[in-house]
């Protein structure tokens, strides 16, 4: 399929042809350029982006084996959650694991031990909803972000709970719904400052959770983070099991480039297309503008008995003269078509009626009917139906100028808006100064 045959051409032809005063030679070659420009630089960019994409596939393959590093947050950071996706060969899924802060000496200072004990409570029950269901195990934590005391940790049942906060062998022997009520005694101590509290903490059966193929995965993730809780960071491997291991919300950079790439094609076809519709909509307003002197000279130039083909050189010499201080105006640009055409031997009627066809506004198409009709007439008839005619643009003028200065006092509006806010400001800042000063 030829470009001339595709509806896009149509499209931005009529729109060329609106915005550029050319021949139709010109035109085609202006919107056939148009078009290969655009579809030059958007198979570039395509091509780019295959070229950033096989880069991208052939860096993971040669790094698919590095070990996925974990950053533990510091202390006093509280804990950090991290999303995992895990892959088989037929299929994958995601899991969340919670890794607690680095737990390190915290920096002195002196705190209630009221508020101490309450985070003690929150940090100790660790993945647990809370103390009075405990199925995971618990957090016994040295520190505790923010205060400069030493814990300590008492359980009054070693089989149920350790010194270390995991869960006896003990909890196998409970029965579903079954929970078995103990204390655990944490003692605070800094310097001369002595403080015990005793918890009620209720064990219960640990929920099992259904297998699947990733649960070695997930174990073998959640016994990493247990081992490294005095590690600023550990790394956890890409691969366990069969299993593909990748951090959720990884930074890739080439993601901010496909972004980049994506705008970029995006933006210049449609900066070309909306430039392209910006010069119709001026070339639209200036033809509207130039109706009432077109209409006004060539019924003065007829008038006074002049042809209609002297009458529209003598527009067309008027213009020429003046061309280099006005520049390009599209309804002038066509009459000098339309005198080209007369010279070449085209009859009045056929070049009015192509002079009228290359505009979408309708005053110019009845003022081609209008002339058509004139030549069919005598002297005296087309005198008068350009007289009408010139009414009606004085009308039309009239009509314009109105809808312009409409325009005008609602683009002054915002401006407006934004003085009087200033005004104001201007306004009561004295008063408020002096307010403050009582």
């Amino acid at each position: 399929m030829r470009i001339e045959e595709t509806g896009l051409y149509r499209i931005f032809y009529e729109m060329v042809k609106q915005s550029y005063p050319e021949t139709e030679a010109g035109i085609e070659k202006r919107t056939k350029h148009f078009l290969k420009k655009n579809l030059i630089f958007l198979t570039a960019a395509f091509a780019g982006m295959a070229i950033l994409l096989a880069g991208v596939l052939l860096f993971r393959f040669y790094h698919r084996g590095e070990p996925v590093t974990i950053e533990r947050a510091d202390f006093g950071k509280g804990d950090t959650k991290e999303r995992f996706l895990l892959k088989g060969k037929e299929d994958s899924t995601q899991i969340e694991i919670t890794f607690g802060e680095r737990q390190i000496s915290a920096d002195s200072r002196e705190q209630t031990l009221h508020k101490l004990f309450d985070e003690v409570e929150e940090h100790m029950k660790g993945k647990n909803i809370s103390l009075e269901e405990v199925t995971d195990p618990l957090v016994f934590a040295e520190h505790i972000s923010g205060y400069p005391f030493s814990l300590s940790y008492e359980s009054s049942d070693s089989g149920y709970i350790t010194p270390d906060g995991s869960l006896g062998e003990r909890q196998k022997e409970l029965k579903a719904q079954e929970g078995f009520d103990m204390k655990v005694k944490v003692t605070a101590d800094y310097k001369d400052i002595h403080g015990e509290k005793s918890f009620n903490i209720t064990v219960k059966a640990k929920k099992q959770k259904k297998k699947t193929i990733f649960s070695d995965a997930e174990r073998m993730i959640e016994k990493k983070e247990e081992e490294s809780r005095m590690d600023t960071s550990f790394e956890i491997p890409s691969e366990y099991g069969g299993i593909t291991i990748r951090k959720m919300g990884e930074d890739h950079p080439e993601k901010g480039v496909f972004l980049l790439l994506f705008i970029l094609i995006l933006y210049i076809p449609v900066h070309h297309f909306l430039a392209l519709r910006s010069r119709s909509i001026k070339t639209q307003k200036e033809t509207v503008r130039d109706f009432c002197a077109i209409v006004n000279m060539l019924t003065l130039f007829m008038g006074a008995g002049a042809s209609f083909p002297t009458a529209v050189g003598r527009i067309c010499d008027d213009y020429r003269r003046g061309k280099g201080t006005t520049g390009k105006r599209y309804a002038f640009e066509r009459m000098i078509q339309m005198e080209q055409q007369l010279a070449a031997g085209v009859s009045q009627r056929e070049a009015c009626r192509r002079w009228g066809m290359q505009f979408r506004d309708r005053h110019y198409q009845k003022l081609s009917t209008l002339l058509i009709q004139a030549f069919s007439k005598g002297a005296r008839e087309a005198g008068v139906l350009m007289g009408t005619a010139e009414e009606e643009a004085f009308r039309y003028r009239i009509d314009r100028a109105k809808k312009d200065g409409e325009e005008a006092a609602t683009k002054l509006l915002f401006p407006m808006v934004v003085l009087l806010v200033v005004i104001m400001a201007m306004v009561m800042f004295p008063a408020i100064l002096r307010f403050r000063s009582y």
